[in-house]
């Protein structure tokens, strides 16, 4: 990938986020991985203003943050201390779309802007 087309990229990734951190507002819901109890609550908070096309490409995102944060795939990885403070400080305090640019930039996706209002 040449110059201009990284910059493009992430030009492209920065537009992402501003709008969705628009279409949720300047106090969009953050994941807490203070705590199992946090995570999951923060989760649920996360997910609920997304639309199913949103929540579909946050799981997906999501997944590619975890993987990343440990290492490869999810298949197989007990569920230690190590692991777990891996995965909470590649989240902790990320917006859905935080996640979402995120996951897509691990991935190599180029950001997508056909969103539904």
């Amino acid at each position: 990938m040449n110059c201009a087309t990284r910059l493009l990229a992430a030009l492209a990734v920065i537009a992402a986020v501003a709008a969705l951190s628009c279409k949720a507002g300047p106090e969009a819901p953050r994941l807490d991985a203070s705590s199992v109890e946090a995570f999951d609550k923060s989760m649920a908070d996360v997910q609920a203003p997304l639309s199913p096309e949103e929540r579909e490409r946050f799981s997906a995102a999501f997944t590619a943050v975890v993987r990343h944060a440990i290492g490869g795939g999810a298949r197989d990885v007990e569920n230690s201390p190590d692991v777990r403070a891996k995965v909470a400080k590649a989240v902790d305090g990320k917006t859905a779309a935080d996640v979402i640019a995120e996951g897509e930039r691990l991935r190599g996706e180029p950001p997508r802007h056909d969103r539904q209002s």
